[in-house]
């Protein structure tokens, strides 16, 4: 048989299907429309391994439902927008926001963003990904952008956005505001140092803390309420070591008296904990750490020292001054910035903010509206919603992003609005239309720019035409997918589906599809310092993108995967298998206008096997369970079709059967196409070569209707089950024995009524020169051997087994007719043996000669080797 060269076939398909342009979306068609929120990609310009599994999985979807007849609507995109760009030209070019203006910055992010778009749509091109070029976008496009600015403007008049200056994450690093979902935690190791605190008035209170330089910040000292160990001390003042400041004692029900001493400082601001105290019990406040992470100059003798420096310096001080009673090692959980690692602070800002959590109800009233994929992943977004207690703050001091469309008034904080007729705009290059309507002074444009998630959870609105094409938008919002990894349920999930309700009081999309993450085959992330990062595109060139989008088949939604190589060796083997199915089944002419009028036993069979497999296979695609599909499809193919069935028509086929060459035929087709979504190059490869033209109209495999269950008359399937066993049990007869010779005969004994028809089919698949049915007695049975069931006689006769057993092993086989009421003589007497208690090993006779025998489906077979 010929193998299937992908290196030849895979870039000439390639280029087929853009030249085809047989994956647009068509506006003006009235075929329903299915259309796929679809996930920009990052423009970083390296594929990883995630991306050549997570982005197939997507394309299987699509495929699937161009096949059943919709209208697909799938964009090509890229995000160029945000913190990501910014950290990676920084890196480039070893600059920062502040030490190149403005322009020159924006200018060179730019650049960067773009420069790797034409390698990263080669390589989605090289996966056999079915992108929409017409739909492109990218996220930092004025249009793109336009759209965000419109959506901030309809919510700030709905007073759902709003400035104020509250406690904010923020990233010294990055120097920016960060929202809740952009805090990662972090175990490190750090000491817990435990530090007396004079009581004015004498005594001492002892506080446990890992942030002794916050001590400057201390507004007060808690305890829970209740702890006998600190009766007495509400109320009363302690004398901040160093500092010399007196701040109150007070007690709070939700301070955790296992932790340390039991007593907490409460600084300004050292975690969520400390903002939820100062405001419950309106404490004052003193910031001592600026925007860079440094102590300012209320730290005293801190200030301009690094955070990490400082707490070295303090506790140097407090030894000296014998405050520090005890220290302890620790490992705690610290909330750091989801791009740089760095530990947040959290500082008061004057920021914008998105009215969020009033809002958590209807949140997750509308996750159940969505079909989840797999339905547990719904639960992360439940958890998340319910964790928060701070709005959004969508407000970033950045550059590289969506500007925040509105002049500030510095004398008296008035704000003004641009209008939606002037987006997009950049409020720092284009004057506003007034002075201050309040005080008359200069208005300025606002220097801050949105949330990369405030640009990213539009996409939904953005691909519908929201604002730009309402005849589209009505058709397609809701959209009907969202895909993603599960790491982003708590951002680009739970923003989007929180805008939609904003702003549209709607679901976004009617299902979301969510991904796993793609492990180092021991399980263990792909970290570029740990060097177990792989690299796909070295699999793509050896064996193929069908083999590679083979495994990510194989991969379960909402579950992180081991990479296993084997699997992708295997899809490569899975392609040349199919490809010479195909020239086998296709080396037959056929009768385009043919129709069995009633099919025999072993084609019933086969194809009621297929119309079961096609159905389920269906089933799983609608729901999104590829792994299953695909498990369904390859199982049937491989065994089913290509082991069985062809191994027994072969010869029916030869001689121009047209019951069997029909079903070569039709079942062949239907295979391609329910691989086609999977595997789109070799698909396409024996579609074109072997169907178009003679049974096939369409241009291509992937705009052909998705099979559907065959109708035909079918007699006996009962008997093509029969055959397939008594096969299989002569096959696995020759494997044991490594026998490769040719059959001379296969004797069934009482077989007729149920494989007389199939005698062409066994013979054929068997390698048998004869088939014979005899009756029911036409053979002659001896008992060869009698074997004990030493774990049945042992705990059933305990001290007797031993004799019992050798007794047994003693009987001379050629003297018994039967073993039913099998006895053996004891010391104790006659034991009369179960038929549990041994097993009999039979040798066969036919006309005098010794023959082998196999069973099957309740047959006897018999094999005389020749």
């Amino acid at each position: 048989m010929s193998s299937y060269s992908h290196t030849e076939e895979e870039p000439k398909w390639q280029e087929k299907w853009k030249e085809w342009k047989i994956y647009r979306f068509d506006p003006e068609s009235n075929l329903p429309a299915y259309s796929i929120d679809n996930p920009p990609r990052y423009t970083s310009g390296s594929l990883h391994l995630g991306h050549a599994t997570s982005y197939p999985m997507i394309d299987f979807a699509a495929r699937y439902r161009r096949m059943r007849g919709y209208n697909v609507f799938f964009p090509l995109c890229f995000d160029t927008n945000g913190m990501p760009v910014e950290t990676a030209t920084e890196k480039k070019y070893g600059i920062n926001k502040f030490t190149v203006d403005r322009k020159t910055y924006l200018r060179l992010c730019s650049e960067y963003a773009n420069q790797f778009i034409e390698t990263m749509t080669k390589q989605f091109d090289m996966l056999g990904m079915s992108l929409d070029s017409s739909l492109y976008y990218q996220t930092d496009s004025a249009e793109y952008r336009r759209i965000t600015q419109i959506t901030f403007l309809r919510m700030l008049k709905k007073g759902l956005a709003y400035r104020g200056t509250f406690p904010v994450n923020w990233c010294p690093n990055c120097n920016t505001s960060l929202a809740d979902a952009e805090v990662e935690r972090e175990e490190r190791n750090s000491r817990l140092h435990y530090i007396d605190f004079n009581v004015s008035g004498g005594g001492k209170i002892t506080i446990a803390t890992t942030r002794p330089e916050l001590i400057g910040a201390c507004q007060a000292v808690l305890f829970r309420t209740g702890d006998s160990r600190y009766s007495g001390m509400e109320g009363k003042e302690v004398i901040l070591p160093l500092y010399l400041r007196k701040v109150p004692v007070m007690s709070d029900p939700g301070v955790d008296s296992a932790f340390g001493s039991g007593a907490v400082m409460v600084c300004s601001y050292g975690d969520r904990d400390d903002v939820e105290w100062i405001l419950k019990h309106k404490l004052p406040s003193t910031v001592i750490i600026d925007e860079f992470g440094r102590m300012n100059a209320s730290a005293l003798f801190l200030s301009g020292m690094n955070t990490e420096d400082a707490r070295r310096e303090i506790v140097q001080r407090l030894r000296e001054e014998g405050a520090i009673v005890r220290e302890e090692e620790l490992v705690h959980s610290v909330g750091v910035c989801w791009r740089c690692a760095t530990p947040v602070e959290i500082l008061e800002k004057r920021q914008w903010f998105l009215r969020s959590v009033e809002f958590s109800r209807q949140i997750l009233e509308k996750a159940d509206e969505i079909r989840w994929f797999p339905s547990f992943m719904k639960q992360r977004l439940a958890d998340w919603t319910e964790s928060l207690n701070w709005d959004w703050v969508i407000s970033r001091q950045r550059l590289f992003a969506t500007p925040i469309p509105v002049w500030e008034c510095a004398s008296c904080d008035y704000v003004l609005a641009a209008s939606e007729e002037q987006c997009y705009i950049d409020p720092q290059d284009t004057p506003p239309p007034s002075r201050c309507p309040q005080c008359s002074s200069e208005l300025r444009g606002s220097t801050d720019v949105f949330d990369t998630w405030m640009d990213s959870s539009i996409s939904v609105l953005y691909n519908t035409g929201w604002q730009r094409d309402e005849r589209m938008f009505s058709r397609l919002f809701p959209m009907s997918l969202r895909a993603q990894a599960h790491e982003i349920i708590r951002t680009w999930t739970y923003y989007t589906v929180l805008r939609c309700h904003l702003l549209l009081d709607s679901i976004p999309w009617k299902d979301i599809m969510i991904t796993g993450f793609i492990m180092a085959p021991d399980r263990t992330p792909m970290h570029t310092h740990l060097g177990n990062v792989i690299d796909p595109l070295p699999l793509i060139h050896k064996y193929g993108a069908d083999a590679l989008r083979y495994y990510a088949a194989t991969c379960s939604l909402g579950t992180d995967q081991a990479f296993r190589e084997k699997d992708v060796v295997h899809g490569q083997r899975l392609c040349n298998k199919l490809w010479n199915i195909v020239l086998f089944c296709s080396s037959f002419q056929t009768d385009r206008d043919y129709r069995p009028a009633m099919l025999g036993s072993v084609d019933s069979w086969i194809i009621l096997l297929y119309n079961e497999m096609v159905k389920s296979a269906t089933a799983f695609m609608d729901v999104y369970e590829f792994d299953r599909a695909m498990r369904v499809v390859e199982q049937f193919t491989w065994h089913d079709f290509a082991d069985n069935y062809i191994e027994m028509v072969k010869q029916r086929a030869k001689k121009g059967d047209r019951d069997a060459i029909w079903a070569l035929h039709r079942i062949s087709l239907g295979v391609v196409k329910l691989l086609a979504p999977f595997l789109p190059h070799v698909t396409e490869s024996v579609y074109q070569r072997f169907f178009k033209g003679s049974a096939e109209q369409c241009r291509s495999v992937h705009v052909s209707a998705w099979p559907l269950p065959e109708e035909v008359a079918v007699s006996s399937p009962e008997s093509g089950r029969t055959t397939v066993s008594v096969i299989g049990a002569v096959r696995d007869w020759r494997a044991k024995r490594d026998f490769r010779g040719n059959i001379a005969e296969l004797i069934i004994p009482g077989g007729a009524d149920r494989l007389s028809n199939a005698v062409s089919e066994i013979s054929c698949a068997c390698r048998a020169e004869k088939v014979k049915f005899t009756s029911a007695g036409g053979y002659r049975r001896l008992v060869s051997s009698i074997t004990p069931n030493y774990q049945v006689i042992g705990p059933r006769y305990r001290e007797r087994a031993r004799e019992i057993i050798e007794a047994l092993k003693s009987i001379n086989p050629d003297s018994l007719e039967d073993t039913e009421g099998l006895s053996v003589e004891t010391s104790h007497g006659k034991v009369t043996l179960g038929q549990d208690e041994f097993s009999v090993n039979y040798s066969y006779a036919v006309d005098g000669s010794e023959v082998d025998a196999v069973e099957a489906d309740g047959l006897l077979v018999l094999i005389r080797r020749g």
